[in-house]
């Protein structure tokens, strides 16, 4: 019974009435050397890929039906699932549901058929096929088999070698361009396509020789990047992971990788299965650049490849900590994995080998985006690249509800989305601290414009002989970034820095311009840091006429301040005395957000009044007095809305 049906098939096709052997495939009597096609019908028998008809022949102007391309096409990718469909009266009906079932028929004329009818037609099915056709399914063979895409410029180039490529139906261009780029199709002798025509055998052995070569080697592109990632961004882990992440989503997890087909990668070599999976993946993501190897465990990170076992097994490095990491792989069937883990003191070199593509060896965790130290000065280079950056110029769109998720400064909408993705972009995943005195303001720091523009933004610029600031932000009326926006220091009621602690900073304000209203009672400048130390060696001391000898303060005695009110006692008197002892004869100004609280502000609560200690994101501590003058320290929460009035003195 299979005898019968093989014959059938054979009949059927008119590409087999008789099992031709390989050795005698290649000699068939109507194809002399001086055929056009001689060389790819000697090819393709002698891979198996086609046999004859019978008496030494192989009929090569014989012209093909659907179900004959369609049953060369699948028995050469898809042969496990033909045989899974079993068997049918009909012997073309399990390549064609093969056929449809992995979209190799979308677009084609049968495929829109059986679309629309929910049925083969066995008249359709068997008609001739065209080059427009033939064309379409070796597109989406192409995309079902993930084949690397020709580059815009090969395409183009087709479409001006096609000489009647403008009569194309539009629906068929981008297959026949897709096609003649990646060389399995080629015109006639006067460059024409003739997608009308029918297929002959002849020229599915020249299709057949392509597909088989696409099948057994995957085109690499040729890289031209030496020193960036192939998305232009420089090759720093955060951008990496970026581009890993993208791959993750192209190539997920339990798809599968064709592992019989070997990859050239012209930086890491070829290999087949698992290697030439992750050498494709380390292309994509590095392209062109270096590879070198390294030997301590510590230095691995996010697109490493791993040789493990000598060799026996290859990967991908997808996620990183500082104890263990993870690799991407596929099995020998082609199964990709994501989730493979390991201990990095696990790896041994005596078998086990780390190829990095970074320029660097990792440098110190406090480095910024591009891997350089924290310095004003690569702060302002990466600005200045931001600013000609096509996303980011002046100008360019960043609308309201567009939205960014920083992993370190968290979510934002409209411009404190914006600022946080330029923050992003120079310092990495270097950690924010908040500060509290603009006096320290640095260039690159995120800021909280609250009072002039209602805008978040990223500092280019400070003019500290005029208090102002210039910075980068989205417009949230206009919907465009701009580096012009401009603020007085005093109307900043939030700065993020993400410098460390021990970045070198030059700032341009020296000492000597400070004024005296800007100094502290010490002759200390007025920052939050002095006027914390400050205010701790008063209360230290407790000493003075305004204290008891046992360091409580005297409540029967009132206080007259210059600044705030005279003939005060109690908490007010306490209050009004502190911050005169630190400010002097500064004045004072009204707060309107206990956010933006200060320590030395003086706040009241009711009838209690205190001076401010620390301040968090959502409360205060501050220092006060009870009715017997025990000075205490006290917490009040913003959200409680129990301040009733604040004053500051910066």
């Amino acid at each position: 019974m299979k005898a019968g049906f093989r014959r059938a098939i054979a009949l059927s096709l008119g590409l087999c009435a008789m099992t031709i052997p390989a050795s005698a495939a290649t000699t068939f009597t109507d194809v002399p050397s001086t055929y056009w096609g001689y060389s790819y019908i000697k090819e393709a028998a002698s891979n198996g890929l086609v046999s004859g008809i019978g008496d030494n022949q192989y009929g090569p102007e014989q012209t093909l039906s659907n179900a004959q391309f369609v049953t060369m096409v699948c028995n050469l990718f898809y042969a496990d699932q033909v045989k899974s469909q079993g068997t049918s009266s009909d012997w073309w009906r399990p390549y064609m549901n093969v056929a449809y079932a992995n979209g190799l028929l979308s677009g084609t004329t049968v495929g829109q058929q059986y679309a629309s009818g929910g049925a083969w037609s066995a008249y359709s099915v068997n008609g001739q096929i065209s080059r427009y056709d033939m064309a379409q399914v070796m597109y989406n063979l192409s995309s079902a088999q993930k084949w690397e895409s020709p580059d815009s410029t090969s395409l183009v180039l087709a479409q001006l070698l096609i000489q009647d490529f403008g009569s194309i139906p539009a629906n068929y261009q981008m297959p026949v361009a897709y096609c003649y780029a990646k060389g399995l199709l080629s015109g006639d002798e006067n460059s024409n396509f003739n997608g009308s025509a029918s297929t002959t055998r002849a020229q599915a052995a020249v299709v057949l020789c392509g597909l088989n070569d696409a099948k057994k080697e995957i085109s690499a592109p040729t890289y031209t990047n030496t020193s960036r990632l192939t998305n232009g961004l420089v090759a720093s882990e955060t951008n990496v992971a970026n581009l890993v992440d993208e791959l993750w989503a192209k190539y997920p997890n339990h798809d599968q990788w064709n592992a019989d087909a070997s990859y050239t990668s012209q930086r890491l070599g070829s290999g087949t299965g698992d290697r030439g999976f992750v050498y494709m993946l380390s292309d994509k993501i590095f392209g062109g650049m270096p590879v070198n190897r390294i030997s301590d465990p510590a230095d691995l990170r996010i697109g490493d490849v791993i040789a493990l076992n000598n060799g026996r097994q290859y990967g991908l490095v997808c996620k990183t900590s500082d104890s263990t990491f993870s690799y991407v792989t596929c099995d020998s069937n082609g199964w990709i994995d994501w989730n493979n883990d390991m201990r990095r003191d696990d790896l041994d070199d005596r078998y086990d080998t780390v190829y990095t593509r970074y320029l660097s060896m990792p440098e110190p965790d406090d480095v910024l985006a591009n891997g350089e130290e924290p310095t004003r000065a690569n702060v302002e280079e990466l600005l200045d690249e931001l600013r000609d950056d096509r996303d980011y110029e002046e100008g360019e769109t960043w609308r309201v509800d567009d939205d960014y998720e920083s992993d370190v400064l968290g979510y934002g909408e409209g411009s404190q989305g914006f600022a946080y993705l330029i923050s992003d972009e120079i310092f990495g995943d270097l950690d924010y601290n908040k500060v509290r005195d603009y006096e320290d303001l640095r260039i690159g720091d995120v800021i909280y414009d609250r009072h002039h523009n209602g805008l978040y933004g990223v500092v280019v610029d400070i003019n500290w002989s005029r208090d102002i600031c210039v910075y980068v932000s989205a417009d949230e009326y206009y919907e465009e970034i701009s580096w012009k926006f401009t603020c007085d220091l005093d109307d900043i009621t939030t700065i993020y820095t993400r410098y460390p602690e021990d970045a070198k900073y030059e700032n341009d304000r020296d000492e000597d311009d400070w004024d005296e209203d800007d100094r502290l009672t010490n002759g200390d400048r007025i920052t939050e840091s002095n006027v914390s130390a400050l205010m701790d060696e008063i209360l230290e001391e407790c000493s003075g006429r305004y204290f008891e000898d046992d360091g409580y303060w005297d409540m029967d005695r009132s206080y007259d301040s210059n600044v705030f009110d005279v003939d005060v006692d109690g908490s007010e008197a306490f209050a009004y005395y502190m911050s005169d002892e630190i400010f002097g004869n500064r004045g004072a100004d009204d707060l309107r957000y206990p956010e933006d609280l200060r320590a030395g502000d003086v706040i009241r609560m009711g009838r209690q009044y205190g001076i401010v200690d620390t301040v968090k994101d959502d409360r205060c501590t501050y220092y006060t007095v009870d009715k017997d003058g025990y000075i205490y320290r006290d917490t009040v929460y913003f959200e409680d809305d129990d301040i009733d009035a604040m004053g500051t003195r910066y």
